[in-house]
């Protein structure tokens, strides 16, 4: 599969990621080559017996259920800044972006 610069340069924008255009070409040829060796293990002829070795086989969900909680003093006990009240943490977004 051939993925190209552009390719490489949206997914780094859609992870928030800054690259230039040189490192977004090496990239391009790495993740083709990646995608291709996937495609080859596709084709990789498996007797019908074969026993997996992937965890997605088994079923990993759990009873949702209450149970005990840890009152507000515990729970902020820890926190590396509160007020108290709450964790007090940095702003992710910039008011003055867009």
């Amino acid at each position: 599969m051939t993925i190209d610069t552009a390719e490489v340069l949206r997914i780094a924008r859609l992870a928030r990621l800054q690259i230039d255009e040189a490192e977004a070409a090496a990239l391009a040829g790495d993740l083709g080559r990646i995608v291709d060796y996937i495609d080859q293990l596709k084709e990789v002829d498996l007797p019908d017996d074969a026993e997996s070795l992937t965890y997605f086989d088994t079923d990993v969900h759990r009873e949702d259920r209450s149970g005990e909680s840890l009152d507000r003093e515990e729970a902020l006990r820890n926190a590396p800044e509160s007020d108290g009240e709450a964790f007090l943490v940095p702003p992710i977004v910039d008011p003055g972006e867009s």
